[in-house]
């Protein structure tokens, strides 16, 4: 699942659809309503194919419905496209360390918190 480049802005109106659609998502995630949630975030990635914030929510909303393998896809579409997203990390590295991969979870929270190596 690769996370379309922004080649161009979105219109303010797929701007607007894509941001009313992530606050709906965020109130099901609320009401514990995960997987309608992620129906949202399809809806919001359909307006705008490079909102961050939406591969962010379905990827948190995959972490709490068990679909791992999803969450990690869409947090890796979102560190293809911002290497430096820290949030990404953080939500991929729990759903590494949920599947029992230790590894690519340290290295992923190494990379969330900063690595020493990384600060100076």
């Amino acid at each position: 699942m690769d996370m379309k480049p922004r080649t161009e802005l979105p219109s303010n109106r797929q701007y607007q659809r894509a941001a009313d659609a992530l606050l709906a998502a965020t109130k099901c995630l609320k009401e514990d309503s995960p997987d309608e949630a992620i129906s949202i975030c399809g809806e919001a990635l359909r307006s705008d194919p490079a909102h961050v914030g939406a591969y962010l929510l379905r990827a948190s909303c995959h972490l709490r419905t068990g679909n791992l393998d999803q969450a990690i896809a869409d947090c890796t579409a979102v560190i293809q496209d911002d290497p430096n997203n820290d949030a990404a990390y953080g939500v991929r590295a729990t759903a590494y360390l949920s599947k029992g991969d230790a590894e690519k979870a340290k290295a992923d929270f190494a990379k969330w918190q900063g690595s020493p190596s990384d600060q100076g």
